[in-house]
């Protein structure tokens, strides 16, 4: 009997310290990737934030180019639907010093990403 399949959501969030530029984090998924919410905070200085995915041999399937801060964005990946299967690492790079401070980080210094994905279940 085949497993059964649904939608379902990956949600991450990406914590900055005041001198960090990069984050990563490892997730799990057997599945294809519909739409990717991600959502950049306010940061004290003008910077943008960029979300990668690599999989689990480390080639990069998706790459949301760089968004600017304090904006919500539903990035749908051109090549729909994106297959990721097994292991991956989700991204999160900034193109310079944010300008929070803290801890904690004040204004809030947190990149949240979620990914809503068709799969196993």
């Amino acid at each position: 009997m085949p497993p059964f399949t649904r939608v379902r959501r990956i949600p991450k969030s990406f914590v900055f310290d005041y001198d960090d530029l990069v984050k990563s984090t490892a997730a799990n998924m057997e599945g294809k990737i519909y739409q990717i919410h991600l959502r950049v905070p306010d940061f004290v200085n003008v910077v943008t934030a960029t979300l990668t995915l690599e999989d689990e041999d480390g080639y990069e399937v998706y790459n949301s180019g760089a968004k600017a801060k304090n904006a919500n964005y539903n990035l749908y990946p051109a090549a729909l639907p994106q297959l990721v299967a097994g292991n991956f690492t989700m991204k999160v790079t900034l193109s310079g010093a944010h300008g929070v401070v803290g801890p904690p980080a004040t204004p809030d210094a947190t990149v949240i990403a979620v990914i809503h994905y068709h799969g196993a279940f």
